[in-house]
């Protein structure tokens, strides 16, 4: 089968390789759409310069040139021994467990089942492609490190949630699944992607949106009037998915002195006396933090879809890379260089040179 490579650049090449089995508990899924996330690029920096780990997880065992994709969607091809509820035909999207082999960049990946979940047929495979790591990354930081609650038992009474860098896919999807768990007032804080985020909040609930491009006074400003005009002057819990020392500062005026800033990568700011964690999303892989993790993982991977089937759950805004798995090249290019704002890429795995399109 073909599959694409990147080494640090980016330099990404496709090359030939034997299609894998899956073993048990694994799923081997016949990719139609991959996806790509900054990491893809910046893991491979990482370990070129000696470093064992990344964002959590170990590069020892990466190579010079590695497959880095993780999010997928596709058919299922073949299942692992223990796999129940998927059968072979079946569309899926899932993510693939970070740094290991077999990623979603090729004509067939692996992927756990307990993090592979069944794409209704109103659903392309585009947007269910943009869902994977960035989604469940969103669920890890608010469901299992800020301990929020779920849209498996929404909250009962008024929860403030501030989310730095909203704008982001991650920081998309954290506002999704804080608005079907309930958890109001959300104040957002974006810049380009202001049109697209104000559509997901709910002004009923006091939800808001700030507009980080402002002078720093304002945006502080912004952010205590959002919150006093929600009814409340305590908020503990941010998720911040840009790690910026601006943006911390701004946290450090608005929140409470117990308040909590969960990141999605391990922060190199000061964050004075707030206590502070970082979204590991591999964890949903286990065995890191063990069984609750895993579990939040599946619960809230078949979640997805029942969202998608109810309507109350999107994927993100994406952009089609063009030559399949050579459209990697300019996607991770783009990435690295800053060109990508509020939309996910992806390739449509079909489209590359030698390899017949799924249907």
């Amino acid at each position: 089968m073909k599959a694409a490579v990147v080494k640090a650049g980016p330099t990404v090449k496709v090359i030939d390789t034997p299609i894998p089995e899956p073993r048990e508990g694994e799923i081997l899924i016949k990719v139609v759409v991959a996806g790509t996330n900054p990491k893809d690029w910046k893991a491979p920096e990482v370990a070129a310069t000696g470093a064992k780990s990344f964002a959590g997880f170990s590069l020892e065992h990466m190579g010079e040139w590695s497959n880095q994709g993780d999010d997928l969607a596709g058919y299922v091809e073949k299942v692992g021994q223990g796999v129940v509820g998927f059968k072979p035909g079946d569309r899926v999207a899932a993510m693939h467990e970070m740094a290991k082999p077999h990623g979603a960049w090729a004509e067939y990946a692996i992927a756990w089942s307990q993090s592979t979940w069944h794409i209704p047929d109103n659903i392309s495979f585009e947007e269910a492609a943009t869902v994977p790591l960035a989604a469940l990354a969103a669920a890890v930081s608010l469901f299992y490190n800020l301990r929020l609650s779920t849209p498996l038992a929404p909250a009962n009474r008024q929860t403030p949630l501030i989310i730095n860098g909203a704008g982001t896919t991650v920081g998309a999807f954290a506002v999704k699944l804080a608005q079907e768990s309930n958890i109001h007032p959300v104040i957002a804080i974006a810049g380009d992607t202001i049109p697209y985020i104000q559509t997901l909040l709910d002004p009923s609930k006091k939800d808001a949106v700030v507009d980080y491009r402002q002078d720093q006074a304002k945006v502080i400003a912004d952010l205590k009037q959002a919150i006093s005009k929600s009814g409340t002057t305590h908020v503990k819990y941010a998720f911040d998915t840009i790690g910026k020392q601006v943006g911390v500062d701004a946290l450090k005026e608005v929140l409470d002195s117990d308040g909590h800033i969960d990141f999605i990568l391990p922060p190199e700011v000061n964050v004075g006396p707030l206590s502070h964690s970082t979204t590991y999303v591999q964890v949903v892989h286990g065995p890191v933090d063990g069984a609750v993790a895993r579990t939040l993982g599946y619960m809230i991977s078949k979640w997805f879809t029942l969202g998608f089937q109810t309507g109350v759950f999107t994927g993100h805004p994406y952009e089609i890379k063009k030559g399949g798995l050579y459209g990697l090249q300019p996607a991770l290019t783009d990435l690295k260089e800053g060109k990508n704002s509020g939309v996910k890429y992806v390739v449509r795995v079909g489209e590359t040179e030698g390899i017949t399109a799924a249907v």
